[in-house]
């Protein structure tokens, strides 16, 4: 890709298209002066900076899901270019499994109320605020200073997992946010401990 390409393959909600063709694969040397470029020009637009990372990260804050939170049709997909399909062996019973969870999957997303509690925001951002606030009042509660430790890996997988993901809202970009899916309970069983403290 070119420098006059630029504009024609800037996706707002997907760094990938430039990503992978200026700065994967090139040397440190390049690297770094492509870094300089960005803080430049980052200094000189910051408007446009700032724009571009709440474009990015929108989908980590939306209860409105742009595509299914639990979407197993990617890792069904195969690149024909690379692999030819007649080599590879797919059981059609794990894809029927798979086509009925997604089925039912969907059909529990398209319930009001429930919708939110399965979108990205709720699940990115409402719940772990939500825990991160409890585990503060916590801590001023029990006077316990550490309390908060509790805290990081959570914020540690939501800044590093979302926020800085390059894609907020395409089926491959919600693999970030696995590791929250995966412990929201346990930050909501927490939020309940915490609670039942002060009673």
């Amino acid at each position: 890709m070119k420098y006059d390409t630029l504009v024609a393959n800037y996706n707002p909600l997907n760094s990938d298209n430039l990503m992978d063709n200026h700065v994967r694969g090139s040397s440190s040397k390049d690297y770094i002066e492509w870094l300089k470029v960005w803080a430049k020009q980052g200094l000189k637009h910051p408007k446009v900076y700032i724009e571009a990372t709440l474009a990015m990260t929108s989908g980590w804050f939306s209860i409105k899901e742009y595509k299914p939170l639990m979407n197993m049709d990617w890792h069904d997909q195969l690149d024909k270019d690379i692999i030819p399909e007649e080599t590879v062996q797919r059981p059609q019973a794990n894809r029927n499994l798979a086509n009925w969870l997604q089925k039912k999957y969907d059909e529990l997303a398209k319930i009001p109320i429930l919708d939110i509690v399965l979108s990205f925001g709720f699940i990115a951002s409402i719940v772990p605020a939500f825990a991160f606030t409890t585990t503060i009042k916590y801590r001023k509660n029990q006077n316990n200073e550490k309390v908060w430790v509790g805290s990081i890996p959570t914020v540690i997988s939501v800044v590093l997992g979302c926020w800085m993901a390059p894609v907020s809202e395409q089926i491959e970009g919600i693999r970030y946010l696995y590791p929250i899916v995966l412990t929201n309970m346990i930050l909501i069983l927490w939020c309940i401990y915490c609670e039942k403290q002060k009673i």
